[in-house]
């Protein structure tokens, strides 16, 4: 696909390269150029500014529309999920042929707050050309506080170990699991886990 030809551009060329041994000639090659403007795709859900929690269904829908070809027949549609966590993501196979579906937001597994999804639309036009829309959505985060009486003792945080008091940030909804190592020796003081504050 070359942009800018023109219409009168349309016709069969062919390349002559000269040097200090001699000159050669391609075979031809022929330019069709075809009036057509691309596609645009619109995504109506999510709808920018959205945010999920954990554990969540995240529905998605758009529409594609052409120039020449009005409303685009399914078949013509490609979805995109892409978690992102940091600097780098974890793509997902298309979602093809639908205009609507959904997903769901793990509640397991990722327990960084750095975290989005992206939601991609890529439609295609009877002559092979894309229009895309995209919209990326984020979590609601929340604080877990710890603490211990008295302060100073270990907590296991997804069994990774913390000195008392701390707090984290984590996506509203991700399972995390709290425990703690029994007996704990601080200034040569035994001590034993008796029990949470809330009943847990």
């Amino acid at each position: 696909i070359i942009e800018g030809a023109a219409l009168d551009d349309q016709g069969e060329y062919r390349v002559i390269v000269t040097n200090g041994v001699g000159t050669t000639t391609s075979n031809n090659a022929e330019l069709i150029v075809m009036e057509n403007e691309p596609p645009t795709a619109e995504i109506f859900e999510p709808i920018e500014g959205s945010t999920y929690v954990a554990g969540s269904n995240i529905r998605f829908s758009g529409i594609g529309t052409d120039p020449e070809d009005g409303d685009l027949p399914l078949e013509a549609y490609s979805w995109q999920i892409d978690f992102h966590h940091d600097t780098h993501h974890h793509g997902q196979p298309p979602i093809e042929g639908v205009s609507t579906g959904s997903f769901t937001v793990p509640d397991r597994g990722e327990t960084s707050p750095d975290v989005w999804y992206k939601v991609t639309l890529t439609v295609t036009d009877s002559k092979g050309l894309t229009g895309k829309d995209e919209i990326e959505i984020f979590p609601e985060k929340s604080i877990i506080s710890l603490s211990t009486d008295p302060a100073g003792l270990e907590i296991l945080i997804d069994g990774q170990p913390f000195v008392t008091p701390v707090e984290i940030e984590s996506v509203v909804g991700t399972r995390r699991t709290l425990s703690v190592n029994s007996p704990q020796i601080v200034d040569n003081v035994e001590f034993e886990f008796e029990s949470w504050s809330n009943d847990g």
